[in-house]
């Protein structure tokens, strides 16, 4: 896989995914898009946002960056949210170039991503109510990275919990037995927890996503465990 990421003509053309219209500060309408490079066989794809005039010409890039998604108001006025920065990039006429002509009905090519240069957005501190409302509609368009990780929490959660008894009598012996059991469950867990995390910084998702759907996982585990142990203890005489 190594090499076949290393060849030349292995990378796949950058691509497209969020397209809004909005409006520019010139009163022209024009779209901001969501531009995805080639983050190798391993690592997700960067991605940053750019705006494309009504002429089909680039007029801005924000910074490359990990995870970032388009939030836009019913009067087509838009702003890109770094979720990995935990920044926002607003439309800047000022700083705006005159770019390449973007290409509508296939993937532009890799001069329009290629490079760490940004122009024509001003950056400012995400709001908390952004930072929210950005995870929401990030964890919409990825839900496969949702199932996965609530996968894995319900998994971590089914090793922690499930049969999970002190031993009836307590002999030394058993008693040393259950707290070697006891470990090795937790060893088990903080491994499958621990290889979730990692997953989830190589596919480029946010940690706030992941421990959603992590919680989402262990309570799909929990909660049945609960019902069942509140029903035992209502049919156990005395």
């Amino acid at each position: 896989m190594l090499l076949a990421h290393v060849a030349p003509g292995a990378a796949h053309q950058p691509y497209f995914t969020q397209v809004q219209k909005v409006v520019l500060p010139d009163a022209t309408m024009g779209e901001i898009r969501l531009l995805h490079g080639d983050g190798g066989p391993i690592r997700s794809d960067p991605v940053r946002a750019i705006i494309v005039g009504s002429d089909g010409r680039l007029r801005a890039r924000s910074p490359r960056t990990w995870a970032m998604v388009l939030l836009c108001s019913g009067e087509h006025e838009c702003r890109a949210i770094d979720l990995y920065e935990r920044r926002a990039y607003e439309l800047e006429l000022a700083t705006f170039q005159l770019g390449p002509a973007i290409p509508r009905t296939r993937n532009p090519d890799w001069s329009v991503e290629d490079g760490n240069e940004s122009w024509g957005f001003q950056s400012r501190p995400a709001s908390f109510v952004e930072i929210l409302w950005g995870n929401f509609v990030f964890a919409r368009s990825h839900l496969h990275l949702v199932v996965f990780f609530a996968l894995f929490g319900a998994l971590a959660t089914a090793v922690g919990t499930v049969a999970l008894r002190r031993p009836p009598s307590r002999p030394a012996w058993a008693l040393m037995l259950w707290i070697v059991g006891l470990l090795l469950r937790m060893g088990l867990v903080g491994l499958v927890l621990a290889f979730s995390i990692v997953c989830a910084g190589v596919l480029g998702s946010t940690g706030l996503v992941w421990l959603a759907a992590t919680g989402v996982g262990a309570a799909f585990v929990l909660v049945p465990l609960m019902l069942l142990r509140g029903r035992t203890l209502r049919l156990t005489p005395g």
